[in-house]
């Protein structure tokens, strides 16, 4: 194994377990009220990103769709191509093979959800990205910020780029809040090398932007 493979394989291990826990106090947030034993409607709570996937109809064929709970609402995703889906209920992650050292995580924040995303909040949250870098990364340093960065279906969103070198090597993070789509706030953190960032953080923007909210119905035959 080249040593460029044992670094982004070590670089993957490490975007997958750090999270900004240290820098933010977990808000603890309640669920939705128990509904009554004689009516079950879906409501919004916690996400689950164990991923799933339900068929629907396209073009004569049976097509797979990406989806997770919000609660107990499925939220379809955008499709992610030729990416691998996996995850846990904590979190939901892609792969691909084109892009081996790349890795994109989508999971509820450990942050808070800010009353606004504005330019404290955003100075404050900058502040604290590069403990995301792993260790003994050198010229850290978070070279962007986007506002409304996702074309989410409603909320907003803020979208950091961090740079460093690791293992002799450029890379890139992009860590991305989304307001407004949960009872938590939700992160997406795109990583791979800087020449593949923007090609990622694209697969990794367009999956969100798919997020839909309500029932999956297959349509049938077109």
């Amino acid at each position: 194994m080249c040593k460029c493979d044992a670094a982004g394989k070590l670089l993957l291990r490490w975007v997958s377990v750090v999270s900004l826990t240290a820098a933010f106090p977990f808000a603890q947030v309640q669920g939705a009220p128990t509904p009554a034993p004689t009516k079950r409607p879906a409501v919004l709570g916690e996400m689950d990103f164990t991923p799933r996937k339900f068929q629907i109809t396209s073009g004569g064929a049976k097509v797979p769709v990406n989806y997770v709970l919000n609660g107990t609402v499925p939220v379809r995703l955008g499709a992610p191509g030729d990416w691998q889906t996996d995850g846990s209920k904590a979190e939901l992650f892609f792969t691909s093979q084109r892009y081996p050292t790349s890795r994109i995580t989508i999971r509820a924040s450990s942050v808070p959800i800010p009353e606004k995303i504005d330019d404290a909040w955003v100075a404050a949250t900058k502040s604290l990205l590069p403990r995301l870098a792993p260790g003994g990364s050198k010229n850290v340093q978070v070279v962007s910020v986007v506002q409304q960065s996702v074309n989410l279906p409603h909320g907003e969103s803020c979208q950091f780029k961090m740079s460093y070198d690791f293992a002799g090597q450029r890379y890139s993070t992009g860590v991305t809040f989304m307001k407004g789509l949960s009872i938590r706030l939700l992160e997406m953190i795109c990583s791979s090398r800087e020449a593949d960032f923007v090609a990622v953080q694209g697969v990794g923007n367009s999956i969100m932007s798919g997020w839909t909210q309500g029932p999956i119905q297959d349509p049938g035959p077109e």
